[in-house]
C-alpha cells in the first residue's frame, strides 16, 4: 500500500485507516438493513419511501468509508466527489420525506409504553380466559341441552343433558348428525327451517320435534335455533338449545284428561238438571193435580154428608177417592224409582276403582252361567269366543256386561231365537269387546240417545228405570275407554266397549277423588 497519497502517513497508519473505514462500512450497511427491515413493517406503503431513502442515505455513508479505504489503493476524486453528492442528495430527499411522517414516527411506544400494553394483554387475556371458562362452565352445566352443530348438521360440540335426552355418549353423538337421530316425520320441516336460516332469511327458529334414543324409544323436545355467522357474513354454526319436554307432555295430557272428566261431570249433572226438572216435575205435577181433586172430593163428600145424600157419598168413598189415591201412590212410586236411580248413578261416579288384570274368558264365562236359567226360558244362545284379558275394575267390567246381557235378553226378537256373541281383539292401544244380538235392533236417531241417563226406546213396553246402558257409558268412561253402538233396525246391535291396555293406564287413570268432592256428592 502506497502512504505518499495521504501525505506522510506511515504503512501503520494507512493499514488502520483502512480497517477503520471498512469496519464503517460494514456497520453503516447493517444499521441500514435494520431500517429498512424496521420502517417496512411499521409504516404503509405509502410512507415506506421515507424509510427507503434513510436507509439509502445510512447505506450511502458506509459506501463513503468504504471509498476512503479504497482511496489509498486506487486514489480517485471523481468517486469520493460523486459519492459526496449523492449522500448529500439522499440526506434532503430523507429529510423532505420525513417531514409529513414525523405525526406517524412520533406515535412510536417508547419503553414504557410496551410495557403498559404487554400488561393490559396480559390482563386482557386473563379476562379471556375467565369469560371462556365461564362460558364453557354454563355450556356444560346448563339446565337443558346445549348444543353446537356445522352448516351440514354434524354435531360438533353437546353437553351431558344432550347425551342423556338422546342416551348416547358424547363421543359417538360427536360422529353423528342431528338428522340420523330426528324422527323422519319430524326431519322435513327441521330441515326446511334450517336451510331458510343458510338463505339469510331467519336468523333463528323453534319447533317441536323428536328424537330417536339409541334404544329405539322417542323423545319430544323443544328445539331452539340460532346461526353465528363470521365477520363477512358467511354462516359459521348453529347453536342449539334442546329442552326434553315428556313431562310437559305428560301434563299436558293430565289436563286434557281432566277437562275431559269435567266436560263428563258437567254433562252427567246436566241429565241430573234435566230429570229434576222434567222427568221428576212429570209425576209432581199429577200428585198435586190429584191432590187437589182429593180436596175436590172432600168438599163434594161434606156436601153431600150435609144433605143426607147417602147415593153420592158411597160413590165418592168407593170410585173417585180410591183412584185418585191409586194415582197418587203411582206417581210417588215413580218419584222414589227415580230418585233412587239418581242415587244409584251417583254411587257409580264415585266408586272408588281397583285396578287388576282381569281374565275376560272367566268373567264372561261366570256371567254367562248367571244367566244360564233365563237364556234356557226364552230358548236364548250364548257364544264366548276366546277374549284377551283387560287391565280394569273387575267389579265395574262385571256389571257393565252384565247390563249388556240383560238388554239384550230384554230386548230381544219375538220372531227369533236369541243368539248373543261375545267377542274381543286388542287395538292399538286398547282391548275391544263386542256383545253383539240379533234382537229388535236400534232405530238410527236414538243411537245417539240410549246412553242418556233414564232413557228408554220403548217406555211404554219397557220395565226398569233406563239406566242399565247410561251406568255402562259412565263405567267405560272410568276406565278410560268408550262404549259405542252399530245396529240396524230390526236386526240387532253390536255393543263394542274399548278398553286401554296395560302399558297406557299410568297416563290415562289418576287416583280417584274422594266422594265429597264429586259433582254428585250433591245427592245423599
Amino acid at each position: 500500500m502506497d502512504a505518499k497519497s495521504h501525505g506522510d502517513w506511515s504503512g501503520g497508519h494507512a493499514w488502520t485507516h483502512f480497517v477503520d473505514n471498512l469496519t464503517s462500512f460494514l456497520i453503516f450497511c447493517v444499521i441500514g438493513l435494520i431500517i429498512l427491515r424496521y420502517f417496512k413493517r411499521r409504516l404503509s406503503r405509502d410512507n415506506a419511501w421515507g424509510g427507503y431513502c434513510l436507509s439509502g442515505f445510512i447505506f450511502l455513508c458506509g459506501v463513503s468509508h468504504l471509498a476512503e479505504s479504497l482511496a489509498l489503493i486506487w486514489p480517485s476524486e471523481f468517486l469520493l466527489w460523486s459519492l459526496d453528492i449523492l449522500t448529500i442528495t439522499s440526506a434532503f430527499l430523507t429529510i423532505v420525506l420525513f417531514i409529513p411522517m414525523l405525526p406517524q414516527l412520533l406515535k412510536i411506544p417508547t419503553v414504557g409504553d410496551l410495557q403498559g400494553e404487554i400488561r393490559r394483554r396480559v390482563e386482557t387475556e386473563a379476562r379471556l380466559r375467565d369469560s371462556e371458562e365461564t362460558l364453557r362452565s354454563a355450556f356444560t352445566h346448563a339446565p337443558i341441552g346445549m348444543s353446537l352443530v356445522s352448516t351440514a348438521g354434524q354435531w360438533m360440540r353437546v353437553n351431558q343433558q344432550v347425551c342423556q335426552i338422546v342416551d348416547y355418549p358424547e363421543e359417538e353423538l360427536l360422529q353423528m348428525t342431528f338428522q340420523q337421530i330426528t324422527h323422519p316425520e319430524d326431519l322435513h320441516s327441521d330441515m326446511d327451517l334450517l336451510k331458510a336460516c343458510l338463505r339469510g332469511e331467519r336468523d333463528s327458529y323453534s319447533m317441536e320435534k323428536r328424537y330417536i334414543r339409541k334404544d329405539g324409544s322417542v323423545v319430544p323436545i323443544q328445539l331452539y335455533v340460532s346461526l353465528v355467522r363470521d365477520a363477512a357474513r358467511q354462516p359459521r354454526f348453529f347453536v342449539s338449545q334442546i329442552k326434553d319436554i315428556r313431562q310437559d307432555k305428560a301434563l299436558q295430557q293430565q289436563q286434557r284428561k281432566l277437562i275431559g272428566e269435567l266436560q263428563q261431570k258437567t254433562d252427567e249433572l246436566q241429565q241430573i238438571v234435566y230429570v229434576a226438572s222434567h222427568d221428576l216435575r212429570s209425576p209432581l205435577v199429577n200428585i198435586i193435580g190429584f191432590s187437589d181433586e182429593l180436596k175436590h172430593c172432600c168438599h163434594n163428600l161434606k156436601t153431600a154428608a150435609a144433605g143426607g145424600d147417602h147415593t153420592s157419598i158411597g160413590a165418592i168413598i168407593d170410585g173417585e177417592i180410591p183412584s185418585i189415591l191409586e194415582f197418587i201412590t203411582s206417581s210417588a212410586q215413580r218419584m222414589d224409582q227415580l230418585l233412587n236411580g239418581l242415587l244409584q248413578y251417583s254411587r257409580m261416579g264415585r266408586y272408588p276403582m281397583t285396578l287388576e288384570l282381569i281374565d275376560m274368558n272367566e268373567l264372561v264365562q261366570g256371567l254367562s252361567n248367571e244367566f244360564s236359567v233365563q237364556l234356557r226360558k226364552i230358548d236364548g244362545h250364548f257364544v264366548v269366543e276366546t277374549l284377551p284379558p283387560c287391565y280394569g275394575d273387575a267389579i265395574l267390567v262385571s256389571q257393565l256386561m252384565s247390563n249388556l246381557i240383560d238388554n239384550a235378553i230384554k230386548y230381544r226378537s219375538p220372531e227369533r231365537r236369541l243368539e248373543l256373541r261375545a267377542t274381543g281383539e286388542q287395538g292399538v292401544g286398547v282391548v275391544r269387546y263386542t256383545l253383539a244380538d240379533n234382537g229388535i235392533g236400534i232405530a238410527p236417531d236414538h243411537q245417539a240417545d240410549i246412553f242418556d241417563i233414564f232413557n228408554q226406546i220403548n217406555p211404554s213396553e219397557s220395565t226398569g228405570e233406563g239406566l242399565g246402558l247410561s251406568i255402562c257409558s259412565l263405567i267405560a268412561n272410568k276406565l278410560g275407554g268408550r262404549i259405542y253402538v252399530e245396529s240396524v233396525a230390526g236386526e240387532g246391535a253390536a255393543f263394542h266397549i274399548e278398553i286401554p291396555i296395560a302399558e297406557r293406564y299410568p297416563d290415562i287413570l289418576r287416583p280417584e277423588q274422594e266422594p265429597g268432592n264429586s259433582l254428585f256428592s250433591i245427592l245423599p
